[in-house]
C-alpha cells in the first residue's frame, strides 16, 4: 500500500529503506538471502524511522538524508500464533521509506551481511527484491529522482 501515513506504530514490526545515490538503488548482500533491501526489526522503544536508519547503517554503512514514508505492507496471520513469533498478532506491518544516501562509510562485513552496492536502474530491475516489488521500487525511484513521468 503506497501511503503518506504510518499504520499504527505499535503494530509496526519492521522498517525498510529504498535508498538512492542519484538513481542508483542501495542494496545489502545478506548471507542468507543474497542482494536485498536494507532494513529490519523495530526494537522495543524504537521508532520505525530510527530502526530504519540503524538497520541501513548496520547493513550497508550508509548515512541517509531525510526519510520519506513510501508505504507499508499489512501482514495478518490466519493460523494460531507460532511459539517463536515476535511480531504483534494477528496483525503487523512492514513500513517502507525512501531516502537519499548522503555518504557511505567504510563497511566491515558481519555475520549477517557481506557488504553493499549501488545498482543503476537497468541492473536494479534484475534484482530479486525489485522484481518482487517492482511498483514500490518505481514509486521510490520516481520520488528520489523527481522524474515521475520517466519510463524505466
Amino acid at each position: 500500500m503506497l501511503s503518506a501515513r504510518l499504520p499504527p506504530t505499535e503494530l509496526i514490526h519492521t522498517s525498510f529503506v529504498l535508498a538512492f545515490a542519484d538513481d542508483r538503488l542501495l542494496q545489502t548482500h545478506l548471507m542468507k538471502r543474497g542482494w536485498d533491501l536494507p532494513g529490519g526489526h523495530v526494537e522495543p522503544g524504537e521508532l520505525p524511522e530510527e530502526a530504519a536508519r540503524r538497520e541501513v547503517y548496520e547493513e550497508t554503512s550508509a548515512r541517509l538524508g531525510p526519510l520519506h514514508l513510501l508505504g507499508y505492507q499489512h501482514l495478518r496471520l490466519l493460523c494460531p500464533r507460532p511459539a517463536s513469533y515476535q511480531a504483534s498478532y494477528p496483525d503487523s506491518y512492514q513500513v517502507f521509506y525512501w531516502a537519499h544516501v548522503t555518504s557511505l562509510d567504510t563497511f566491515t562485513p558481519t555475520g549477517e551481511t557481506r557488504g553493499a552496492a549501488l545498482f543503476a536502474p537497468a541492473d536494479a530491475q534484475a534484482l530479486p527484491w525489485v522484481q518482487a516489488h517492482r511498483q514500490l521500487y518505481l514509486a521510490a525511484l520516481a520520488a528520489a529522482t523527481g522524474r515521475p513521468d520517466e519510463k524505466r
